[in-house]
């Protein structure tokens, strides 16, 4: 249920799987066939051929080696209840949220509903599992305790380190091959919704943060947190949880641990033994990912000497406070996966602090560009960091864009706020208003759907106009 389109996203590796085991496949999707030709091209370049079909799908050609000639349809623009009702299983996208009325069709007629961790962890118990959830921070800290591990385990036994989950690949693209390799994977709240399912939670569990957000897909941000908390549910004694000292909530979840409990504070800089002086990404929430990362990488079996080699040479992830380039003396940054309000203040907070070192005077030297589909969340606090660190705000069409506008009025905000329909437009109208010394920051506070396909494609926009500049 629900293709997607990302290229190597969970819907794709999901077809793949179920087609490998010769069984018969319905994708069905909301979106048009047109908006799902780049997922689909993606299962095209897999099986080589996939020549349409009369009725409502496609045929499938499989390369040798696939085993039984399996049948994919798909179902384009709408669902069917027939399809959830008539059916062994229903394969939940992370996209669809659980509150859709056909997958309580599907429950209703007592269909299993399962996603990809669901299905590996059936047939898997990895003997180290280190997962990462939380609602920001989490690939950083992810990104960083993979290439923590790969560092201690590639000297004594060149062992390979799976990592999966958002950051990864779907742990279904080598579920056959898994040889018992250590994993550690980004875990959103949607791939956790079915761990209960197979009672199972890393044995090394992070949690960076918890903040409102995903309010458009969940009815209450208890319900939010209930599926962060499958991180650790099912933990035993022996596992450990990693939790954020500083964020009232995850303060709370110690007192639900299972397992050993270890924590980490940027505010009170714990542990001590971090060398945080040589961190080479910038901002206060990067000091607490770091910190995040080099508990749960100790307590994984690390040396304190290859963490603190990984934090000196670790540059961050793309998309993410990414310096794209300086023209003319001003700086783009992309920071299109700042689908919060929170995110986008972590963001102008760093910049911000970064040119207060440079400039005595005057921090309004931001043009922010943001705004996009809304989630359910306030734009008040935002609008206030808006007022002390932004000369200009550029938004983005979308349904949260008029809430963000009616927050940045509410705090006086009397410089230019204009509302834009392309990334090309946004980035030109920069130009407007920025001077040498200056920052343009993408960081919308908002989801990309609408005028994007995904975050990822939003940010992919920026940087091509920037390039052109």
């Amino acid at each position: 249920m629900g293709l997607g389109l990302y290229k190597q996203g969970t819907g794709i590796e999901a077809v793949k799987f179920f087609l490998r085991q010769g069984a018969v496949v319905t994708v069905t999707d909301l979106r048009s066939a047109k908006e799902l030709e780049e997922s689909v091209q993606g299962l095209v370049k897999y099986y080589g051929r996939l020549p349409r079909t009369k009725g409502v799908g496609w045929g499938l050609v499989p390369r040798r080696g696939m085993g039984q000639a399996p049948t994919l349809r798909f179902v384009f623009g709408k669902h069917r209840e027939e399809d959830f009702k008539n059916t062994d299983l229903v394969f939940q996208n992370p996209s669809v949220p659980a509150t859709s009325p056909y997958l309580r069709l599907a429950a209703r007629h007592k269909i299993p509903i399962v996603n990809d961790w669901s299905i590996f962890l059936s047939q898997h118990t990895p003997k180290l599992f280190v997962g990462v959830t939380g609602t920001r921070g989490k690939s950083t800290t992810t990104a960083l305790i993979y290439e923590m591990l790969k560092k201690h385990y590639h000297s004594p036994s060149r062992t390979t380190v799976r990592v999966s989950g958002n950051l990864g690949v779907s742990p279904l693209s080598f579920i056959n091959e898994y040889k018992g390799e250590p994993i550690v994977a980004e875990l959103s709240s949607w791939l956790l919704h079915h761990f209960p399912g197979v009672k199972k939670s890393p044995n090394v569990a992070v949690v960076t943060n918890i903040m409102n957000d995903h309010l458009d897909k969940y009815r209450s941000t208890r319900e939010y947190i209930e599926d962060k908390e499958n991180v650790f549910r099912f933990q035993e004694t022996k596992d450990i949880l990693v939790l954020n000292y500083d964020n009232a909530v995850t303060r709370v979840m110690a007192k639900k641990a299972r397992g050993k409990v270890l924590w980490f504070s940027a505010e009170k800089r714990l542990p001590r033994w971090v060398p945080l002086e040589d961190l080479q990404i910038p901002g206060e929430h990067n000091r607490a990912n770091a910190l995040a990362a080099a508990v749960a990488a100790e307590a994984a079996g690390v040396g304190r000497r290859d963490i603190a080699q990984v934090l000196k040479t670790f540059r961050g992830l793309p998309n993410r406070l990414e310096l794209v380039r300086k023209v003319h003396g001003v700086s783009y940054y992309n920071d299109t996966t700042a689908t919060t309000p929170d995110a986008t203040i972590a963001a102008l907070k760093t910049l911000g602090a970064s040119v207060e070192r440079l400039r005595s005077r005057d921090r309004q030297c931001i043009v922010l560009i943001a705004g996009g589909a809304d989630k359910r969340l306030a734009y008040e606090e935002l609008a206030k960091y808006v007022k002390a660190y932004c000369k200009a705000v550029v938004l983005l069409k979308g349904s949260a864009t008029a809430k963000f506008q009616k927050a940045l009025n509410a705090r006086r905000y009397s410089l230019d706020a204009k509302v834009v329909g392309s990334m090309r437009e946004a980035v030109h109208i920069t130009a407007k208003h920025v001077q040498e010394g200056d920052i343009v920051l993408l960081s919308p506070a908002a989801a990309s759907f609408g005028l994007f396909k995904n975050e990822f494609d939003r940010g992919t926009q920026f940087v091509a106009q920037v390039k052109k500049l």
